[in-house]
């Protein structure tokens, strides 16, 4: 079965989405005779760069071009369509970055082209050829053939050289918005056979994040469940998204200032087998929508706090650490004097929730300094040290140290064995006592929150690691 971006791929400059100022141009040009022999398409991934390469090929040597626009008649339009045409070289910048592949590169522009008027060479990626590559290609640019013309397609154009971008015509490309990626949708639904709800069209371009390419692979993997008649509910099960219910509930959490509530939501979202990472995206676009609807410099905050996390969360061992951290600095966090959480627009209901039962606390108890021993950890693991901040030891029996914590997750943590057997030896260090560790999660344990200006300084220290 064909993919829906190739078998749907836009077969004329009308057809390109969201990239007005590029098609309007282009088509004018070819209608004109007036191309160039070397351009530039920057812009994000999935946006169309390659199709209008493909369509610029198409223009360049239809046979009967039409107001600039390829007539897909004639034997060139379909060679292209077809992905027949021997004059159409299409490169991977990312496995053909060398000098040697561009030397030969620049041996082969030399021969006419097989049928066609031009030889149209695409070269991808092409922020990754390495610099002698560079220098060799900038030397074909200076004195191309008269047959050729390139395209030189990039999501990093300020990678590549000065010397490269000053020969080329540049058209910068942008993420394709929600209503031209909706009546994508909609055509493509109109042309499969399919029925979409407006809440499931919705969803599915918001996810593509501006990428036609992404919004019809997604669609693919739709197709891919046997489904004919969709809704937003089969979208959210199929890509594992977390319910608007639940991104509401988060939000309440951050507004009441409810740290316990907002962890332990996050942590049942991570035990149903949810993705984390897409839960975080959909937190950060419900804040966004909040943002646009009534601006506020809080929102702005919480929503630069969430988006760093996010970023963060691809790079922390313990993957949900930076979201957890970035829930409890908004809700401690202060802006000038005044709470952070004090959203005014679409506040819940102001009630206090009534304080819930605390364990009691027993270090006097078991004679332990709990504090010190958490404070011997700092120096080893920044991240663990944290975790234990908020565990609470229980009890002592049989040689066996009993530490309560919030959530399964975080015992999972705190048992491994690395993570283990540093502890003990720090609970050997302080106590001079041999004890095994091992952890319980208590629900509604509650332990005192640090000062402002410690919280933050121990959020930056863990995300420093």
């Amino acid at each position: 079965m064909q993919a829906l971006y190739r078998k749907w791929r836009p077969q004329k400059f009308s057809e390109l989405l969201g990239q007005d100022h590029v098609r309007d141009t282009l088509r004018s040009a070819l209608a004109g005779g007036r191309f160039v022999h070397a351009y530039l398409f920057a812009g994000p991934r999935g946006c169309g760069k390659t199709t209008t390469a493909r369509l610029l090929a198409k223009g360049v040597n239809c046979l009967n071009l039409q107001n600039g626009e390829p007539c897909n008649q004639c034997s060139s339009c379909l060679e292209i369509q077809k992905g027949q045409s021997m004059d159409l070289i299409e490169i991977d910048a990312a496995s053909n970055r060398g000098i040697e592949e561009i030397r030969d590169l620049r041996e082969k522009v030399k021969f006419a082209p097989t049928k066609s008027k031009y030889k149209v060479y695409v070269i991808d990626e092409v922020h990754q050829l390495t610099r002698e590559a560079f220098n060799a290609l900038l030397k074909t640019l200076e004195e191309p053939p008269s047959h050729v013309i390139f395209v030189l397609a990039t999501t990093e154009p300020y990678k590549i050289p000065k010397t490269i971008l000053s020969r080329c015509q540049r058209f910068d490309f942008k993420r394709v918005g929600i209503a031209d990626l909706i009546k994508r949708l909609d055509y493509i639904a109109k042309q499969e056979g399919l029925k979409l709800d407006e809440e499931s069209k919705k969803l599915l371009a918001q996810t593509a994040a501006g990428s036609v390419r992404d919004v019809e692979s997604l669609l693919d993997t739709v197709l891919g469940k046997g489904l004919t008649t969709i809704t937003k509910k089969d979208i959210e099960e199929i890509l594992g998204r977390t319910e608007l219910e639940r991104i509401e509930q988060l939000y309440h959490f951050l507004v009441k200032k409810d740290v316990s509530s907002a962890l332990s939501l996050l942590n049942q979202i991570i035990e149903e087998g949810k993705d984390l990472n897409q839960f975080t995206v959909d937190l950060v676009e419900f804040l966004r929508e909040k943002l646009i609807k009534n601006p506020s410099p809080v929102l702005a905050s919480w929503i630069r706090t969430i988006a760093d996390a996010q970023q963060k969360m691809k790079t922390t061992h313990i993957t949900q650490l930076p979201l957890e951290l970035a829930i409890v600095e908004i809700a401690y966090k202060k802006e000038n004097g005044e709470k952070s959480n004090e959203v005014k627009e679409d506040d819940p209901d102001p009630k206090v929730d009534p304080p819930k039962q605390k364990v009691q606390d027993i270090n006097q108890e078991i004679d332990i300094d709990w504090e010190q021993v958490v404070a011997q950890i700092r120096p080893h693991n920044h991240s663990l040290c944290f975790l234990l901040k908020g565990s609470q030891p229980l009890e002592i029996q049989d040689g066996q140290i009993i530490l309560g914590v919030s959530f399964k997750f975080h015992k999972d943590k705190l048992e491994e064995v690395k993570n283990r057997r540093l502890i003990e030896e720090v609970i050997k260090k302080v106590t001079g006592r041999e004890l095994k560790l091992a952890c319980r999660v208590v629900k509604n344990l509650e332990k005192a929150i640090p000062e402002e200006r410690d919280l933050i300084k121990e959020v930056t220290e863990v995300f420093e690691i």
